[in-house]
């Protein structure tokens, strides 16, 4: 793997415009489950019922308190994970002029905790309410967050009624809801995310399996731009067969290595 590291140090030292694209895999060190690997979200749970709106909005009619087991469970794993040394290391390479922007597909805030300035959410972020009339969103602490879902999962009874009188409202009176993106909904930020894309002479494509569309497609505008593609994912490879150096080791794993050969090559050079 030393070989591999030193080759995606030198690209990311020699490139002018380098990018990170990322995935449920760089959260999963963290504590936080993918959602297609084995033992994932979707196999304990059916995506249909509990990945779209109309699934969701079905479920807690039928089954309250399966609904409300899954978001709890859910919000827990997320409000108590930490960033791992991946997202760390990736952060430190963005305040060092390296990493231009983090393109992430996950919600869960680590890669803003861990220090990432510039980083565009694909599919929202979990500490965001948006209202679902007016639009405009309100960004909260993780203190707030619990304080709100905790008034709304902990209170019986728990249903449909009880969650449209309890959760927040936005100034203009309408309802808000988590700003995450769900199946069917339109992804967030993404011609600014493609337009990013078009730019980068290299990406670090961390953590992802690429089948999720069209997110997936920022490595493959980065390549037909002529741009290197650096690939890290120990399970599901999505982009190996267009990848410039491809690491069979995990985001936490390999992100200290690279960002130390960084180092030490810049001190060569120096």
């Amino acid at each position: 793997m030393n070989k591999e590291i030193r080759r995606a140090a030198e690209i990311l030292l020699e490139s002018k415009y380098a990018i990170a694209f990322t995935g449920a895999g760089v959260s999963q060190e963290s504590g936080i489950p993918t959602f297609r690997d084995p033992g994932g979200i979707w196999d304990m749970v059916s995506p249909e019922e509990f990945g779209t709106p109309q699934g969701l909005l079905s479920s807690v009619m039928k089954n309250p308190e399966r609904v409300r087991d899954f978001l709890k469970k859910s919000l827990e794993t997320i409000i108590n994970a930490k960033p791992n040394k991946g997202h760390i290391a990736l952060a430190e390479l963005e305040r060092e002029g390296i990493v231009k922007w983090v393109i992430t597909q996950n919600i869960d805030n680590l890669h803003q905790d861990a220090g990432s300035q510039n980083v565009i959410e694909f599919h929202g972020n979990i500490y965001r309410w948006r209202c679902m009339n007016c639009r405009k969103a309100k960004k909260m602490n993780k203190e707030e967050f619990v304080a709100v879902t905790s008034k709304i999962l902990d209170r019986e009874p728990f249903n449909l009624g009880f969650l449209l009188e309890m959760v927040p409202r936005c100034e203009c009176g309408g309802i808000m809801r988590i700003d995450v993106v769900l199946f069917g909904e339109p992804v967030q930020e993404l011609d600014k995310g493609f337009k990013i894309a078009s730019e980068a002479d290299a990406v670090l494509v961390l953590g992802t399996s690429g089948v999720v569309y069209p997110a997936a497609l920022v490595p493959r505008i980065v390549d037909e731009r002529g741009g290197k593609v650096i690939e890290i994912n120990p399970h599901s490879p999505g982009y190996r067969a267009i990848a410039d150096v491809y690491i069979n080791s995990s985001f936490a794993s390999a992100m200290p290595l690279i960002a130390e050969e960084i180092k030490k090559m810049k001190g060569e050079r120096a």
